[in-house]
């Protein structure tokens, strides 16, 4: 007896462990995802307002200047994104998060049963 009960707990931490597992590459994934939207976003901006501190008043671009123009925005606005950035991809994470605590749901918030993969 008291050997099916160590069995049966050993099984349930083996399915918390996988579950902790599964939700921390999720918040690892969500984070990322969170960070590279972000890093757009600010890169938007950038390209945006970039024209009116980039060059001088009837100065000709040099050739390709644009895309290393680009490609520096780019390069900037992941590394603010990653380093903390405005607080844009901590605060999407902060309002997804609970969603990865919960599972999968549909429009209307009803749990979605999945598949088991095992």
């Amino acid at each position: 007896m008291l050997a099916k009960s160590e069995g049966r707990r050993a099984k349930e931490q083996a399915i918390r462990r996988r579950k902790l597992v599964r939700l921390l590459k999720a918040l690892r994934k969500l984070r990322k995802v969170a960070q590279d939207f972000e890093a757009i976003l600010i890169s938007e901006w950038w390209e945006h307002f970039q024209p009116s501190f980039s060059s001088f008043s009837g100065e000709t671009p040099s050739a390709g200047s644009d895309t290393l123009n680009s490609l520096a925005i780019q390069a900037m606005s992941a590394g603010l994104a990653h380093r903390g950035g405005l607080g844009i991809a901590r605060m999407l994470v902060r309002q997804l998060e609970p969603s990865l605590h919960r599972g999968p749901t549909d429009q209307t918030g009803s749990k979605i049963k999945m598949a088991s993969s095992g």
